[in-house]
């Protein structure tokens, strides 16, 4: 980013930053594991289930980087992601209202369209106040972690020995959390040379070393599909019970959240592609040994590599966007990675994962294995390629 001016009140820029993310997170963090349970209990089939849960995953491949590009263009990220959780608040409200699949289809396309648009622009404006501030990203970033575990461990309380209503209650009510949150962000703009015109989503994918990040960071996001969709279901088989499932689960949120709280010597000690290069390491080793032991104490020291695996691919990643996007660009560079490498790589992942589950069961991590390593490459030739200054678009 380059010249960034944040025209805002300076008080409390982290405290703000921090509300916000764990507003969204809390939010997320009821969404992500219920909501499915409230869908199924409208009476939707398993097969418009999946239609249901996919529109989202797919339909942000395109919407992230347009909305991102719109804010590019207009230079402030403050009021779009007010518009943005204004529109997600509203999409959901006449949720219960409605029946059948078609008008469910047509509220969750139009929620995809604005829900998942909030993380890349969020992160923009955020990343733009740490760098124009000197604030330390990984303390401010770690609240999103602790309430996405207190949304979901909260969700599940107040779901239990109750009817799936107060799934949708407890969704509105974090959404509208959310929106406030925004309310109290700091205004972040990015200065564009005068008479310049915005860097578009195709001169940004004509530059090599951009798509060896978009690679290394989608796949190294993208090889986790087998662990979030069926780590509970074969642990389960194993003889797991469900509390020692939720601990191993919140351990690798906890390493992630220690990993966040110390990060700021070591995002000032390694350049950004060092993270992606630990992070895709550390994934041929916890999804090369994670289909062969259901031994609880080694599961817990691969949920440990999460830290890795997941938080410093992110900080590798948000730090290089940070770093080398141009001026006009940050906001699209960042939507191009949420949609179409972490959204378009993991969601292939997850159909890869899901086939070969099926077939070979957890022999599966194997393919998690073996993205990691074509992760590590891209990695590698990125760190080659990358100087470390902001991206000279035109040079291949």
């Amino acid at each position: 980013m380059s010249d960034p001016k944040c025209a805002d009140d300076p008080r409390w820029p982290a405290a703000r930053l921090a509300l916000f993310y764990a507003a969204m997170f809390a939010a997320i963090g009821v969404y992500m594991p219920f909501w499915p349970v409230w869908l199924a209990a409208q009476g939707v089939t398993p097969f418009e289930l999946g239609v249901l849960l996919s529109a989202n995953h797919w339909l942000k491949i395109v919407t992230n980087p347009l909305i991102a590009r719109i804010v590019d263009r207009r230079g402030e990220r403050r009021m779009p992601l007010i518009l943005l959780a204004l529109a997600t608040f509203a999409v959901f409200l006449p949720f219960p209202l409605v029946a059948g699949f078609a008008a469910l289809l047509l509220l969750t396309l139009l929620n995809s369209v604005f829900f998942p648009a909030i993380i890349p622009v969020g992160e923009n404006l955020a990343l733009t106040v740490v760098y124009t501030r000197k604030l330390d990203y990984g303390r401010i970033r770690l609240w999103g972690s602790i309430a996405f575990i207190g949304g979901a461990l909260g969700g599940g309380a107040l779901l239990a020995g109750r009817s799936e209503d107060v799934i949708w209650w407890t969704i509105v009510l974090a959404m509208a959390a959310m929106v406030g949150a925004c309310l109290g962000l700091p205004e972040a703009r990015t200065a564009v040379p005068s008479g310049s015109i915005p860097v578009g989503v195709g001169v940004l994918l004509k530059n090599r070393a951009f798509v060896y990040f978009l690679i290394a960071g989608g796949l190294v996001q993208g090889s986790h599909a087998v662990y979030y969709g069926f780590s509970a279901i074969a642990w389960r088989a194993a003889g797991i019970g469900e509390t020692t499932i939720g601990a191993l689960w919140a351990l690798g949120v906890v390493a992630e959240i220690l990993l966040f709280a110390f990060s700021a010597r070591l995002v000032a000690r390694f350049r950004p592609p060092s993270f992606l290069i630990a992070a895709a390491l550390a994934g041929l080793i916890r999804w090369s040994a994670t289909p062969f032991t259901d031994w609880v104490p080694a599961l817990a020291f691969l949920q440990v590599l999460h830290a890795l695996t997941f938080g410093a691919a992110h900080l590798g990643a948000m730090h290089f966007i940070a770093r080398a996007a141009p001026a006009g660009a940050s906001a699209t560079a960042q939507g191009i990675y949420s949609g179409a490498a972490v959204g378009g790589l993991s969601g292939l992942a997850a159909l890869l994962g899901g086939s070969l589950y099926a077939d070979i069961g957890t022999l599966a991590y194997l393919a998690m294995t073996g993205l990691s390593a074509v992760a590590l490459g891209a990695a590698l030739l990125l760190a080659r390629r990358w100087d470390g200054q902001t991206l000279r678009l035109g040079l291949r």
